[in-house]
């Protein structure tokens, strides 16, 4: 899906999209894992359980994308999902995010335009140190 295609999606159903913005040393990141898809994976897809949920059933259908802008010292994910389709609970979102990070780190949460002007600004240095990825029903579609 091109940049156009994101913003579209984005900018056509703003009241839906939920975001979780994420922020911890490179140190930090690092020590837990090597790459941000090897902590994509343990996120969403790992068996880590709270409440004697795993991961995997707590993020089961929810769909969006992520983008990660890394400094030389920090390293920033936010994730966006879609909210109609499943709301996530933030207290057990952030502890889940911070069993795998450890503590060290800042969560917030919000909604899409809470975070639209800072989501645009990180398109705009897509070229040079940020990374996006769809996942979900979003990725799905993208490859089609």
């Amino acid at each position: 899906m091109q940049q156009k295609q994101i913003f579209k999606l984005l900018n056509d159903n703003t009241n839906q999209f939920k975001v979780t913005e994420i922020r911890t040393s490179n140190d930090n990141f690092n020590k837990r894992f090597d790459t941000l898809s090897k902590f994509w994976k343990a996120l969403k897809n790992g068996g880590t359980t709270i409440g004697k949920i795993t991961n995997r059933d707590f993020f089961r259908g929810v769909s969006g994308m992520y983008l990660t802008l890394e400094t030389e010292s920090e390293l920033q994910i936010i994730i966006i999902y879609d909210g109609s389709v499943k709301e996530l609970n933030e207290l057990q979102l952030t502890l889940r995010i911070k069993k795998l990070l450890g503590i060290e780190i800042t969560i917030n949460n919000g909604s899409f335009l809470d975070y639209e002007e800072r989501i645009h600004k990180m398109f705009d240095t897509i070229k040079r140190n940020t990374h996006a990825q769809l996942f979900g029903e979003y990725y799905k579609k993208s490859r089609n």
